[in-house]
């Protein structure tokens, strides 16, 4: 009777202590997937992808305003701003600066900063080229016009991307180490011998040498079909609802880079749970064996 009650206890304890186990293995796999889908990379593809209205005109910005003001003041279709903001050099441009924002904040390595000289080049770079394809000639005084009209409001464009010092000003140091904490190495070494120690527990309180695993691998497998199970139904959401709004490359990064990389996590873990079952019944099957 009181193996009977301890042995209760011991169950109590030990779901108590997967519990706890399974948001550790998803907080460790978090920590692991969370630098891969706020990569650089990723960042400039999704930016690249958008339409640059939308980031043109967030937090009340008037710089796209002052592009189709200029536009007007030229007697100059508003159309050729938006051939302008969409052509590929300006996606480029705000999209690295968008990519190294993303590294600066997880790594704290600076990188390009969107300068009213930049803003001003870019324009250089392909107004003629965006009149061109939408049927309009421009005439060199409407150019040098435009030019100088986009260098006196340049400044006021660029500010609406912060540079490195305003985002430290805006952002407090002690959240940004959080934040690099969190994404670093530290963060996840410490999280595994956690984890490790609470499968250690499990293992104590079950006093055994193999009846711990059928605990942990359960509860491993539940954690690893969560992620593998988001990774699925992402994929299966983007291509019903979002593939033809899109990019065939930013639809591939998200499935690949995105939701693939949910789905790889999660069927790494399911393994790992499928393990330690398999270990728990090949070694419950041998002591029952010897028993016999």
């Amino acid at each position: 009777m009181k193996n009977k009650g301890l042995d209760v206890i011991s169950k109590i304890v030990s779901l108590f202590l997967c519990f706890v186990l399974f948001i550790m293995i998803c907080m460790y796999i978090g920590l692991l997937i969370g630098p891969k889908l706020i990569s650089k990379d990723n960042v400039s593809t999704i930016v690249n992808d958008m339409d640059m209205k939308e980031i043109l005109t967030t937090n009340d910005s008037d710089s796209l305003d002052r592009l189709y003001t200029i536009a007007d003041n030229n007697n100059i279709d508003r159309q050729i701003v938006d051939g302008i903001i969409n052509s590929n050099e300006f996606k480029a441009l705000i999209s690295e600066y968008y990519g190294d924002v993303a590294h600066y904040l997880s790594s704290g390595q600076e990188g390009i900063i969107i300068t009213a000289d930049k803003i001003v080049q870019t324009v250089d770079e392909v107004l003629d080229r965006t009149a061109q394809e939408l049927g309009i000639t421009l005439t060199e005084e409407q150019h040098d016009n435009i030019l100088v009209e986009v260098e006196e409001n340049s400044s006021e464009i660029s500010n609406m991307f912060p540079t490195y010092d305003e985002m430290k000003n805006e952002i407090n140091e002690e959240d940004m180490n959080v934040i690099r904490v969190l994404l670093g190495d530290s963060s996840k070494i410490v999280l595994f011998v956690m984890i490790i120690i609470v499968i250690a527990i499990i293992a104590i309180v079950r006093w055994s040498i193999y009846r711990f695993a059928i605990w942990t691998g359960v509860t491993t497998v539940l954690a690893g079909g969560v992620f593998a199970s988001l990774g699925g139904l992402g994929n299966v959401a983007m291509k019903l609802i979002l593939e033809e709004e899109y990019s065939t490359a930013t639809i591939q990064l998200v499935k690949e880079n995105i939701f693939g990389t949910f789905v790889n996590y999660g069927l790494v873990v399911l393994l790992i749970g499928t393990i330690q079952i398999i270990y728990y019944f090949m070694l419950r099957n041998k002591f029952n064996k010897n028993e016999a």
